[in-house]
């Protein structure tokens, strides 16, 4: 990260100059494993490659967002469930949690079987997918 800041505009300038001729290719992934507070291998994209992954994100989000079903929040942008809050870390709050409240869209539709039920029931009264 820090070698590819030194030189930001010119690898920001090689990056789109590989994509606008399709040469880019993405790199190798770094693997390690973490115990926070279960142990998972973390698979990590080189910098530059995370760089291209926010421009394509920037762009498609955008058109892929909406049609999506509020009820799933898994690698959605925050906004979509989750808010900034004055949420401390606390023994029913983790601290990967803190800091974050359900938006109003989230309320009522947090995840869980009970959810899914309802939420069901609610679709197929009113007709929905």
């Amino acid at each position: 990260m820090q070698t590819f800041n030194e030189r930001l505009e010119w690898n920001l300038i090689r990056l789109q100059e590989e994509l606008a001729t399709e040469r880019w290719h993405p790199g190798g992934y770094t693997e390690f494993w973490i115990r926070d507070p279960k142990e998972r291998l973390i698979s990590a994209a080189p910098y530059p490659d995370r760089v291209v992954h926010h421009a394509l994100m920037n762009v498609l989000e955008p058109v892929f967002e909406p049609p999506f079903i509020f009820n799933s929040y898994a690698c959605r942008p925050r906004g979509v469930g989750f808010q900034p809050a004055a949420l401390a870390a606390t023994p029913a709050v983790p601290g990967s949690a803190a800091g974050w409240k359900p938006t109003p869209r989230a309320v009522g539709h947090m995840k869980g079987t009970p959810a899914a039920v309802d939420r069901f029931q609610q679709t197929q009264r009113g007709g929905g997918w």
